[in-house]
């Protein structure tokens, strides 16, 4: 090669190269310009700069994405699940972000068996993803197929405990199985996770109405190996029906503590299974020996503010009370 050619050569990839690299850029630029406009709610305008990406480079797979999300958060729901394939057939980047869109998508076109096989597929690349778990629990909760969504549900609580719906998905499942001891114990964590929003107002009147199924002696007198049958008949075991004087939170601090108390002796003998015995037992038995029980009942109280709630939380005492036991809930849930 002359000196010339080699010239004129090392020019040419110079210029393809500042080409590329001007090409990446604006495609980056336009990117943030939509996400901004998506999170602003403007879905349209957000599209279309999603599509102007698209259009300097056909192939984009996160403006690919990010146009399917952009659809989906205007339902447009058919445009959506076009360009979410895309990014799956790809099999690259993205690609369980996609297939968690395709899914909802279908899912919200009322496709759940087809969004389900679509979670499936998700499920077996991803096989430690709550998300995908969770989806496929509310899915055949939906579809009434209760077996298969307890045992999503069940997953999806296991792999993120913090993950408040998965517990309250696990709560009505077990309802509705008549499993109350179960739903006790799910609507109480759930109630940990999230006491202040509208659900926790259903969650917490749903778990004092088991409280009561479950505190009137409905165990029977004959022990069992069952953990769940056993802890029925330990609860049966003593009379816990309202004291002379006692008010209505102090029936459900003392029902809460002799509860938690008796899921932590029944399962040092025998143990319960995933998440009752690794998650919720132990962690109530604790709470239920320390002397954070008082303020943690009153803490799942925050969306039902009666007389004696509001007088207790006025107290000084009682608000150093509450901190204490936010920052050693804390602690233990560091650790799951």
């Amino acid at each position: 090669m002359t000196l010339n050619k080699s010239i004129f050569f090392s020019l040419w990839v110079v210029l393809i190269c500042s080409s590329a690299y001007a090409q990446t850029d604006k495609i980056n630029d336009l990117l943030k310009q939509g996400r901004v406009e998506n999170s602003k709610g403007n879905f349209n305008e957000a599209i279309a700069i999603f599509q102007q990406a698209l259009k300097i480079d056909s192939q984009h797979t996160i403006a690919t994405y990010e146009l399917a999300n952009s659809y989906y958060s205007n339902k447009e729901y058919e445009k959506a699940l076009k360009f979410s394939q895309k990014v799956i057939e790809k099999n690259k980047r993205y690609l369980l972000a996609a297939y968690l869109l395709t899914g909802s998508c279908l899912t919200d076109m009322g496709k759940l068996p087809e969004a389900n096989e679509v979670f499936e597929k998700a499920a077996q690349k991803y096989t430690h993803h709550y998300l995908i778990q969770y989806n496929l629990g509310i899915n055949h909760y939906t579809l009434k197929n209760y077996d298969k969504a307890l045992k999503y549900a069940q997953k999806s609580a296991f792999i993120k405990p913090m993950h408040a719906s998965s517990h309250l998905l696990l709560a009505a499942l077990n309802e509705i199985k008549g499993s109350r001891i179960k739903a006790a114990m799910s609507y109480y964590f759930f109630l940990l996770l999230e006491p202040g929003s509208p659900r926790s107002v259903k969650a917490l009147v749903e778990l004092k109405g088991l409280l009561k199924i479950i505190m009137n002696n409905e165990g029977g007198s004959i022990p069992s190996s069952d953990p769940f049958l056993m802890t029925k008949h330990r609860l049966a075991q003593v009379d816990l029906s309202r004291k002379r004087n006692e008010s209505n939170m102090d029936e459900f601090v003392n029902k809460t503590k002799f509860f938690f108390k008796t899921l932590g002796s029944v399962n040092r003998k025998t143990p319960y299974p995933s998440v009752w015995g690794d998650m919720y037992a132990p962690l109530f038995y604790r709470l239920g020996r320390s002397r954070h029980i008082t303020p943690y009942c009153y803490f799942i109280h925050q969306k039902v503010i009666t007389k004696e709630v509001r007088k207790w939380n006025k107290e000084k005492k009682n608000q150093k009370s509450t901190v204490a036991f936010q920052y050693w809930m804390g602690k233990q849930l560091s650790s799951l």
